[in-house]
């Protein structure tokens, strides 16, 4: 697990500047190339073949180099399958197939990996460069393009110090973020700096080119419940196995809810040495503890609580800078900081991102399940409650909603962001471009798998993962997340959306797939999600902070008044608490990158 970084042009000195930005990566290792076209390097976080795993990594010839950012659980096979092509290693290190695989097929050899990955391969004979990120977009890269110069890195921290960058915010990104608490898409907060999407591959040669390799295609299988339970059970199994693999200390996260739960258990099935942790919070109604407890001593691994109550106003400094962008999602700080103590033990840790996105997990699959029950109820009888005027916030979500079944984009936008376009206008200090991202191409003929496919194909690299790696490379940990092998992936986007959430039911088939490796209680329990005490840290001080922030930025966008005004509601409602949270967020990004650097 590691860093990447590089540019079309010779200067070693920056080059060590940029890898020294990202050291927290990989602080076991830098490796630096340069020859009059490119210069590329990396950050060595050192898993597998601790010794002879040394980058950059080239092919027999030399003609072909790599510097990689991942783990590729499958390498073992194609390796040997090299080898019979006759093919030679120097490392048994994962990084190592990669040239040779390109080699021998070119760059589809990407379809033959199973794992996740930023790869950065230098063709030396034809001049070209290429990148690579993994289906589902666990590993973030990013690249900046103006004129001829061309660049890239794990992470955007490190090409704000390229000479003559200039930082200029991408407003139709901004306007995004505030829609979904994330900026989806390829755009980055900045204006020159784009992502690699999750599927897709990048060629550079004077000249970009992007190319897509993977996409997830929803069907219906013809299976019963009990059968498909049987095979997401299989592949989850085989998913974790995968993912023991480590020649350093490994562990998870335990949360005392149904997906760690059984992550925890298909490890102790093939490991005799598990180490689990825990977060726990002092207030009660957020604290889990006691379910992690419970699943640890069933399966009996070395079980960690890690207490995380903290001030969060000297956290969140940290957690902004390591973020890059702007993610309202409050559960970062325990993320950030359940990873500084978890590192103490282990190197590598399993967690249990992708399920609900998978498996229909969230309130919202069940409530537009309602809600489209009232599609064929004509429309003037659908439009009644439109007419009442309310105050309530749901109730008034709830109107927009119904009376938008016929466009279910504009449905699912009325009940999932936070920012309406009435919001907007008084959030807004000044006109800004209001592009929203398009949505067109998720939103077919079923709002559930439009909803899904959303899910997995933008929240999931834009906000899960972001968080999950930024907040642990920070510690230089490595997480791995079993749900989001892509073989299970694909097989979930074929089970029937009737075997997944009934109105009152939500992952009826993962629940059937882990009813009998699983403690009862935690089979039993409501999902309860990652809940963080925001009321309390708001209360601790996090308005003041957040006023502080807004007269330090000085930030062009953003009308003061209407901050203010929604600060002074933060306890009302769950609602102004999300929006409060998003500005703050932007705020604490916007000091930490526009003000001090």
């Amino acid at each position: 697990m590691c860093g990447v970084i590089g540019f079309n042009w010779d200067d070693k000195t920056l080059l060590k500047k940029l890898s020294n930005i990202i050291e927290h990566r990989g602080p076991d290792d830098v490796a630096l190339y340069t020859d009059r076209h490119y210069s590329l390097g990396m950050r060595r976080l050192a898993i597998l073949d601790l010794k002879k795993g040394l980058y950059p990594i080239y092919n027999e010839s030399e003609t072909i180099l790599t510097v990689f950012n991942g783990e590729l659980y499958n390498y073992k096979k194609i390796r040997a399958e090299l080898i019979k092509l006759g093919h030679k290693f120097k490392t048994d290190c994962d990084a190592e197939i990669i040239p040779h695989a390109y080699e021998e097929y070119g760059p589809l050899f990407v379809n033959k990996i199973n794992g996740m990955f930023a790869i950065c391969l230098y063709d030396l004979v034809k001049k070209k460069l290429f990148l690579f990120r993994d289906r589902l977009g666990i590993k973030p890269l990013y690249y900046y393009s103006e004129g001829k110069r061309f660049a890239f890195c794990s992470e955007i921290k490190a090409l704000l110090v390229i000479p003559k960058f200039q930082k200029e915010i991408n407003e139709s990104a901004l306007n995004n973020y505030f829609t979904f608490r994330y900026v989806p898409g390829e755009d980055s907060i900045f204006s020159k700096i784009k992502k690699v999407l999750p599927g897709h591959y990048l060629e550079f040669d004077g000249k970009i080119k992007i190319k897509k390799y993977w996409d997830l295609h929803f069907s219906k299988n013809n299976n019963s419940l009990e059968k498909n339970a049987i095979y997401v059970k299989n592949l989850l199994e085989h998913s974790v196995k995968r993912r023991l693999m480590s020649d350093v200390p490994l562990g998870a996260y335990l949360s005392g809810g149904l997906d760690s739960s059984a992550i925890v258990a298909l490890m102790s099935k093939h490991s005799n040495n598990v180490n689990t942790f825990n977060v726990s919070f002092s207030d009660s109604e957020f604290d889990e503890s006691k379910y992690a407890q419970i699943v640890a001593d069933e399966f009996n691994t070395n079980h960690e609580v890690i207490d995380v109550d903290v001030n969060a106003i000297d956290t969140l400094p940290k957690v902004a800078y390591h973020l890059d962008e702007p993610l309202a999602d409050a559960a970062t700080i325990p993320t950030y900081l359940m990873s500084q103590q978890t590192k103490k033990k282990v190197t590598v840790v399993l967690s249990g991102e992708g399920s609900d996105e998978l498996f229909a997990g969230y309130e919202r699959y069940r409530h537009m399940n309602a809600a489209f029950k009232f599609k064929h109820v004509p429309k003037f009888i659908r439009n009644i409650p439109s007419k009442i005027k309310s105050d309530n916030i749901v109730f008034n979500r709830g109107k927009e909603v119904l009376s938008k079944l016929d466009k279910p984009k504009d449905a699912f936008l009325s009940y999932f962001t936070f920012f309406n376009d009435k919001d907007k206008k008084l959030l807004y200090s000044k006109n800004i471009n209001k592009k929203n991202y398009d949505l067109n191409e998720y939103f077919g003929k079923s709002i559930f798998n439009s909803m899904l496919k959303l899910d997995v194909k933008e929240r999931l690299p834009g906000n899960m993962l972001l968080k999950n790696d930024k907040m642990t490379m920070a510690a230089s940990l490595e997480a791995r997340v079993p749900f989001l092998d892509h073989e299970l992936v694909e097989f979930s986007s074929k089970i029937p959306f009737n075997q997944k959430i009934t109105l009152f039911k939500d992952k009826l088939v993962y629940r059937e797939s882990i009813k009998k490796i699983v403690p009862k209680i935690i089979y039993k329990r409501k999902k309860t999600g990652f809940t963080v005490p925001t009321s309390a840290w708001v209360k601790e001080g996090l308005k003041d902070h957040l006023f502080d922030l807004v007269e330090q930025n000085k930030e062009p966008y953003l009308n003061k008044n209407y901050i203010k005004k929604i600060s002074d509601k933060v306890h009302k409602h769950f609602y102004y608490k999300r929006q409060f949270w998003s500005i703050l967020m932007y705020e604490q990004w916007y000091n930490e990158f526009m003000v001090k650097r």
